[in-house]
C-alpha cells in the first residue's frame, strides 16, 4: 500500500502516501510525501525527521496522534482514554478504494496529496498561447466564468484529467470573443467548501455576493450585478455615470450613493483606505453613541448591525441616534426598526440597559437634598429619569421641586444654596472636632447641620463623642480633668 503509518518521537504517529504523485510532480517537489516527511520537510511536521518506523495502513487505523507530555490534558492522552480516543484526528480511515489503497476522507472528502489541488466538477480546460484557463457555464446564460492556470496547474487536477482532456487550443482574439469573466487564479478554486457543499463556482461567487452585500447592498441588485460584472469583463472598474443610469441610484440616497463611489473594489477585504477608514470611524461612533444613551458594555455584533447601515448610508445620523436611544429606553416613544428587531430576536442578542437620563437624578437628588434624604428609591428614579428623557426641559422643573423639599428640610439654609454646598463646612467642622471622619449618613451630622451654630454645634458634638467613646473628645476630657485636678489641695 502507498500509504503508512510512520511512528515518530513519544508515542506521535501521521500517514504519508510513499509513492511519488503527480500532484508531487506538479507542486514543484521532487520526492514523495513520506520521503519529504522523514526528512523533516514539511512544515508543521518536522518531528518526524529520522522516523524509521513504519507499518501498511489499514481500515482500523485509529488516526493521527501527536504524541503526549505534561502539556497534553488528561482526556486527549491515550494512555488515560485509549488509542484513538482523541480529538486529534477527524479523519476517517475505514474507506478501501478499489487500488487496495485506504482512500482516506474527512466529511465524506477524500484526502491525501491531491487534495487541495481538487477543483468542482464542470470545469472546461481551454488552452491560450502559452496558458491554460478553466471555465465555467453561468447557467441560464451564454457568459462563462473563467480562471487562469499554468500547465503545471493543470496536470494532476482533480476531476479534470489533462492527459485525457480533450481541451481547445484558441487565440487571443478567439478567447477574448467568448465573452468569459476573469475571476482570477485557479488557486480559488481550491477551496474545500466547493468539494463538501457541491457548491459550482457560480453558486460559490453568488454566495460570496451574498455575503459581501452586507457591507455593499447594491450588490443584492441584479441590475448593479450585471452592470458590475460587465466592467470587470472589461477590465475596468464602473463610472459614476454608469452607476447614475441605474434604478437603483435613482431610488436610493445620496449617503448610499456616496459610499458605493467610495467602496468599489474586488473584495470587503481590498477596498480602499478612505472605505476603511469610515468602516472603523463608524464602528467606534455607533459604539460611543451607544454607551452615551446608557445601553453598558453594547456588544460587538450589535455594534456591527447597526455601524453597517450607518456606513452604506441605509440609515442616516439622525435615524441611527433615534434606534440607538429605543434601545437604551424601551419606554420610549417610537418605533424600533423592525430589521434591527428581528436581527436581536433572531440571534437572540442580549445587552445590558442603563436608562438614559438615572444617573442624573441620582446626582440632583444628592446634591439639593443630601445622602439621608436624596437616598430615593429605584421606582421613583426610573420615573424621574422617564421625564427627563422625554423632555430636556423638564431638569430645571426637577431642580425647582427639589429646592422646595431642601427649604422644608432645611429651613435655616438660603434658598439658592444646595445640600452639597452647606454641608461640606459642617462636615469639615465635625471631623476636625472629633479627629476622624465622619459619617455623613448618621442623625449626629444631621443634627449638626439643623443646629447650623458653632457653638452650639461644638457643645453638641463632644457631649455626642463622649457617649459614643470617640477618642480625640474623650482624650480631651481627660486632660481637662487633669489640668483641674492640679488645683485642687487636699486637707
Amino acid at each position: 500500500m502507498a500509504q503508512v503509518v510512520v511512528y515518530g518521537p513519544n508515542g506521535a504517529r501521521t500517514t504519508a502516501n510513499t509513492r511519488f504523485t503527480e500532484a508531487d510532480k506538479a507542486a514543484g517537489f521532487t520526492k514523495s510525501e513520506y520521503d519529504r516527511l522523514i526528512a523533516g520537510e514539511i512544515p508543521g511536521r518536522e518531528g518526524y525527521a529520522g522516523a524509521s518506523k513504519s507499518e501498511p495502513l489499514t481500515p482500523d487505523y485509529p488516526g493521527d496522534y501527536g504524541g503526549e507530555d505534561a502539556s497534553t490534558p488528561m482526556n486527549e492522552r491515550e494512555s488515560v482514554v485509549g488509542v484513538g480516543n482523541t480529538s486529534y484526528d477527524p479523519k476517517d480511515y475505514t474507506n478501501v478504494g478499489p487500488d487496495g489503497e485506504v482512500v482516506i476522507t474527512q466529511d465524506g472528502v477524500p484526502v491525501d496529496d491531491a487534495y487541495v489541488r481538487k477543483i468542482p466538477a464542470g470545469g472546461e480546460i481551454v488552452k491560450v498561447a502559452d496558458k491554460f484557463y478553466v471555465l465555467y457555464q453561468v447557467p441560464n446564460s451564454n457568459l462563462s466564468i473563467s480562471y487562469e492556470a499554468s500547465e503545471a496547474d493543470i496536470k494532476g487536477l482533480y476531476p479534470l484529467d489533462y492527459d485525457k482532456q480533450q481541451f481547445d487550443t484558441l487565440s487571443e482574439a478567439e478567447f477574448n470573443g467568448l465573452g468569459s469573466i476573469d475571476f482570477g487564479n485557479i488557486a480559488e478554486l481550491y477551496d474545500p467548501r466547493y468539494i463538501t457543499s457541491g457548491l459550482t463556482p457560480w453558486e460559490g461567487f453568488i454566495d460570496y455576493l451574498d455575503k459581501e452585500a452586507e457591507l455593499r447592498p447594491w450588490l443584492a441588485d441584479e441590475e448593479m450585478v450585471f452592470l458590475l460584472a460587465e466592467a470587470t469583463l472589461e477590465g475596468r472598474t464602473v463610472t459614476e455615470t454608469e452607476w447614475k443610469t441605474t434604478n437603483w441610484w435613482r431610488t436610493h440616497t445620496q449617503d448610499e450613493r456616496d459610499w458605493l463611489l467610495l467602496s468599489q473594489g474586488k473584495s470587503i477585504e481590498e477596498l480602499p483606505a478612505d472605505a476603511q477608514s469610515k468602516i472603523v470611524d463608524d464602528k467606534i461612533a455607533i459604539r460611543n453613541a451607544m454607551i452615551d444613551a446608557g445601553i453598558s458594555n453594547p456588544p460587538d455584533n450589535l455594534i456591527n448591525w447597526i455601524s453597517t447601515k450607518f456606513t452604506t448610508g441605509e440609515w442616516s445620523t439622525t435615524y441611527s441616534q433615534d434606534q440607538i436611544s429605543l434601545l437604551a429606553d424601551p419606554s420610549k416613544v417610537g418605533t424600533l426598526d423592525t430589521d434591527l428587531q428581528d436581527f436581536i430576536t433572531g440571534d437572540t442578542i442580549e445587552y445590558d440597559t442603563t436608562r438614559a437620563g438615572e444617573d442624573r437624578v441620582q446626582q440632583l437628588y444628592k446634591r439639593y437634598l443630601g445622602p439621608v434624604f436624596g437616598d430615593v428609591q429605584a421606582n421613583l428614579v426610573a420615573e424621574e429619569a422617564g421625564k427627563l428623557r422625554n423632555d430636556p426641559d423638564y431638569e430645571q422643573e426637577l431642580i425647582t421641586k427639589l429646592t422646595a423639599q431642601k427649604k422644608s428640610l432645611f429651613p435655616q439654609y438660603a434658598e439658592d444654596v444646595t445640600y452639597e454646598e452647606f454641608s461640606a463646612p459642617w462636615e469639615n467642622f465635625t471631623t476636625n472636632q472629633w479627629g476622624q471622619q465622619v459619617d455623613t449618613t448618621s442623625d449626629y451630622f444631621q443634627e449638626v447641620l439643623k443646629l447650623n451654630d458653632a457653638t452650639k454645634a461644638s457643645k453638641y458634638l463632644t457631649q455626642k463623642g463622649l457617649d459614643m467613646g470617640v477618642d480625640k473628645v474623650v482624650n480631651e476630657a481627660l486632660d481637662a480633668l487633669k489640668v483641674f485636678g492640679q488645683g485642687v489641695r487636699i486637707q
